[in-house]
């Protein structure tokens, strides 16, 4: 669903105009929280976490800079490139600890029960 919600959006990435950065802000406001639906319920995997910074990397940022998969480019270049870091599996272990906390908090979920 992120992907296509990236495709949809694919005319602002191509426009040359936008700035870099207001780009970055529009891939964390409209595509990132697709991707983020209910992550804080997801069991944990090694291979998803590799999924999420392929995805991160691959699919958005290399869109934003409309760099190809052929192209000869590490992920660390194209990441100085946009001056940023991989943070989307960070905001989404983030988004965990904070329903852990919200649910552990609660008297009213069955989640210390469960523990």
């Amino acid at each position: 669903m992120a992907k296509k919600k990236m495709l949809e959006l694919n005319n602002i990435w191509k426009d040359r105009s936008k700035p870099l950065t207001l780009k970055i802000k529009l891939l964390k406001c409209l595509v990132w929280p697709v991707l983020m639906y209910e992550c804080e319920a997801w069991t944990p995997k090694k291979e998803d976490d590799k999924r999420i910074e392929a995805i991160e990397v691959m699919c958005f940022h290399r869109r934003i800079l409309r760099v190809k998969c052929t192209d000869k480019r590490t992920n660390v270049s194209v990441l100085k490139e946009i001056r940023t870091t991989l943070s989307l599996q960070q905001a989404i272990n983030t988004r965990k600890l904070q329903y852990a906390g919200h649910a552990l908090r609660n008297p009213r979920t069955t989640l210390m029960k469960t523990v």
